[in-house]
């Protein structure tokens, strides 16, 4: 189902979108999380209709997050907006 707007009524887009995979651990009932994005892991990059497979690694908390290709290379991103979506290391992902 598309992401509408509520201001303008017009459908969100983005140029990239990554999906990246980490723990998530629940900490309380109140349900705050404990999202681990420092060390590496798997995910996928889309973008203009095409997804990838990728790997992520992120040194230390004040450190960049670089994306990789399957080649190993650094993943150059489309120029415009980027959405990062993190979800939990067995979240199904389906892309259509």
């Amino acid at each position: 189902k598309p992401h509408i707007d509520e201001s303008d009524e017009t459908q969100l887009t983005a140029d990239n979108i990554i999906v990246q995979r980490a723990g998530i651990k629940v900490l309380d009932n109140e349900g705050r999380l404990a999202i681990s994005v420092e060390g590496s892991g798997t995910g996928y990059y889309i973008s203009q209709g095409y997804s990838e497979e990728i790997t992520w690694e992120k040194k230390e908390r004040s450190s960049k997050t670089y994306y990789y290709n399957t080649d190993g290379d650094e993943i150059v991103l489309k120029p415009g907006q980027t959405w990062i979506q993190i979800v939990g290391m067995s979240t199904s992902v389906e892309m259509e």
